[in-house]
């Protein structure tokens, strides 16, 4: 009973950090370094950093990364 307890624990923990990662880098802070800041806390304590993340992520400061190639951009 405690082996499953311990496997969920850990799978939440990582699953949550995952999930933690995939939300900084799919949004931008207006500040870049924002994103730098997050993403060394989250990489150095990745528990208690993405916990932290999600608990204080303020979605007025996030701007929606937007993928907008500019293929044609010399052609004429």
């Amino acid at each position: 009973m405690e082996v499953y307890f311990i496997v969920g624990i850990v799978f939440l923990s990582i699953l949550i950090w995952i999930l933690a990662l995939i939300d900084i880098l799919k949004f931008s802070f207006k500040y870049k370094v924002r994103n730098t800041k997050w993403l060394t806390l989250i990489t150095l304590l990745p528990f208690i950093g993405s916990i932290l993340y999600f608990l204080s992520k303020n979605k007025s400061e996030m701007v929606t990364r937007k993928f907008n190639p500019n293929f044609l951009k010399n052609h004429d």
